[in-house]
């Protein structure tokens, strides 16, 4: 960043009697330190320049005074006379010093926020809306990054302690016995070819929470806000609520208006679905995550998928690893559980678990690598289709943990069946039969519903 970039939000007098200070008493450098003052801090290059010779004598643990102070600066080729020393020893008052400090670093915010506001407006008729936005928050992110040592650490005997009951269920009792449920705070990876599984089972996990009292969210980039709750609908309708249908590609089950009306009525306020119209940016999620989490107390959320998200300004690498950081600050910040979908980087066959272990592997995730490595959590859903020796048909899904930061329990895999009617996975009848309870919603509204199916035949028309 260009130094003197606005002279009113540079004070000579204040930074050269920090200087000055420091010469005078070189134990002033520890507070300096620890208060983060940097070469940067500084308005005037000059003076940043002797400081920043004054900093490496005191990371080197050499003496500072005023000879070596110009000694230093006369290794680096800077052109500082002694009498020039001098005239900042005058400025020193020798009190306040750590006050002078917050003042110096105030300043060099406010010349940073000026310096990037200007580089904002270059242009601007060139940028689009997502690029200023994430410009703009870059912005805000220079005051979480300026403060002092103190504020970077913690009394490890003042940090409560998460209880280990608090997360959610998946729903799925082979999984959350290895997994210990999806803890607050973290971000999991769900990782599959497409056709392997992965909206059904969200769909379990989203509507196993809802039944439990709390609230979710899902982003997709590939399906109409229609298309994902007509899925949902028809994943958590009970028996009784699904109707047969027939079209070209056969027979297939749905939900009828009873089981419609009544889920939609049970995920009011529950359940939240980003709007296809809007731009689906990093700024736009990351913003719409913590206004529910803050807001609306929603527990689960879930984004489908990385690849979907808006670039932006980022390279696409780049973009992955901002956005998974962002996820993980949130999911801590708010003490959430985050799953984002991402697609593998080897084709299904190669990730079968017919082959060896080594056939498949938690970095075999689709872009940054940073992306695996926030993670807390990495699942794996495959789909293996094809003929034995035989030549009998066979169509198998297995769950593979692929990471576990949480209970350390890794490479634990299991089979898992797949209801066509149902549109759910299951592993015992309990999770196949499950009822999530939609239809006490409409129970205790005594709401009574009329199918138009049964009436049709009395129309006299």
């Amino acid at each position: 960043m260009e130094l003197n970039i606005s002279k009113e939000l540079s004070d000579y007098e204040l930074e050269a009697g920090v200087i000055g200070d420091i010469i005078v008493d070189a134990k002033l450098m520890i507070i300096a330190n620890d208060n983060g003052l940097s070469e940067d801090d500084f308005g005037f290059e000059h003076l940043s320049q002797i400081y920043k010779c004054i900093r490496k004598l005191y990371i080197t643990k050499k003496p500072i005074d005023i000879i070596s102070v110009k000694n230093g600066c006369d290794r680096v080729d800077l052109n500082i006379d002694m009498s020039y020393l001098s005239e900042l020893v005058k400025y020193s008052i020798g009190s306040n010093f750590e006050y002078k400090i917050k003042l110096i670093k105030e300043l060099a915010c406010k010349r940073d926020v000026l310096y990037r506001l200007k580089c904002i407006g270059q242009n601007i008729n060139k940028k689009n809306l997502s690029d200023i936005e994430n410009e703009v928050k870059s912005i805000s992110d220079i005051f979480s990054e300026k403060g002092t040592v103190d504020d970077l650490i913690l009394d490890a005997s003042e940090i409560d302690l998460i209880d280990d009951r608090d997360g959610l269920k998946t729903g799925f009792k082979n999984l959350d016995k290895v997994l210990n449920g999806l803890k607050f705070g973290t971000l999991t990876i769900l990782t599959g070819e497409p056709s392997s599984g992965k909206s059904t089972l969200l769909n379990q996990i989203i509507a196993e929470n809802i039944s439990s009292g709390n609230k979710a969210f899902i982003y997709s980039g590939e399906l109409t806000g229609s298309n994902v709750l007509r899925w949902f609908i028809d994943t958590v309708a009970n028996v009784n609520d699904l109707q047969e249908y027939k079209s070209m590609g056969g027979t297939y089950y749905s939900a009828n208006n009873h089981g419609q009306y009544a889920i939609k009525e049970w995920i009011k306020d529950r359940l939240f679905i980003f709007n296809e119209n809007k731009s689906p940016s990093i700024s736009n999620i990351g913003m719409t995550i913590e206004y529910l989490a803050r807001v609306k107390n929603v527990k689960l959320f879930i984004i489908d998928n990385l690849m979907m998200i808006d670039r932006g300004q980022f390279e696409e690498f780049e973009k992955q690893k901002e956005l998974a950081k962002i996820l993980k600050n949130l999911a801590k910040k708010y003490k959430i559980s985050v799953i984002l979908v991402a697609h593998p980087r080897k084709k299904q066959s190669n990730l079968s678990l017919k082959n060896t272990k080594e056939s498949y592997h938690m970095h075999d995730v689709s872009g940054a690598s940073e992306v695996v490595n926030l993670a807390d959590y990495e699942i794996l859903i495959s789909r293996d289709i094809g003929e034995d020796k035989n030549g009998n048909k066979y169509d198998t899904t297995k769950i593979i943990v692929l990471k576990n930061r949480i209970t350390g329990k890794q490479r634990a895999k299991f089979d898992i069946n797949f209801d066509i009617m149902r549109r759910r996975f299951w592993t015992d009848k309990d999770e196949l039969n499950k009822d999530y309870g939609y239809d006490n919603m409409t129970i205790k509204k005594q709401v009574k519903f009329v199918e138009l199916e049964s009436i049709a035949d009395d129309i006299p028309f």
